[in-house]
């Protein structure tokens, strides 16, 4: 996965209308995997649903790919307190 990863990335990133992006190409099957889950995550999808999707076992493995943005955090404390 990770070549077709690469190759997909380096293909963008040769496009014009990409250039002033300087759009990475180091990215692997992992990042990916970071950002769905983190997205899911803050979307408030079922955790049991996002485990099955990635192919993960327990919460406690999947919890190191979840990175939550401070306005996600502030947006979940509100809900709580107003």
């Amino acid at each position: 996965y990770n070549t077709a990863i690469k190759k997909l990335l380096e293909s963008v990133a040769r496009k014009e209308e990409y250039k002033e992006l300087k759009f990475k190409t180091d990215h692997t099957s992992h990042n990916f995997r970071d950002t769905f889950i983190s997205l899911a995550v803050t979307k408030g999808v079922n955790w049991k649903s996002i485990l099955k999707w990635v192919g993960q076992s327990s919460y406690n493995v999947m919890d190191r790919y979840i990175h939550l943005t401070k306005p996600f955090e502030e947006s979940e404390m509100k809900k709580m307190f107003g």
